[in-house]
């Protein structure tokens, strides 16, 4: 029997965190397409974590990136 502990749920901080984290290397990685660059700070300008959270109430890590991949793959 193997016992997989849960993730803790994260709190407005971390999703922040992990939100500004997540935009700054998707900025890395396309760092010769400044259209991309101003598409990616706008959604951060416009992030709202309330709204994100009660959206996606008991949000763990792993449900994070899964969500935020989603969020913003029609920028890229």
């Amino acid at each position: 029997e193997v016992d997989i502990s849960p993730l803790p749920a994260l709190s407005e901080d971390d999703v922040i965190y992990l939100t500004k984290n997540y935009i700054e290397k998707l900025k890395t990685e396309n760092e010769n397409n400044p259209k991309t660059i101003e598409k990616l700070d706008k959604f951060l300008a416009k992030f709202n974590v309330k709204k994100f959270m009660k959206q996606n109430p008991n949000l763990t890590s792993s449900d994070f990136y899964m969500i935020m991949y989603n969020e913003v793959a029609d920028l890229l």
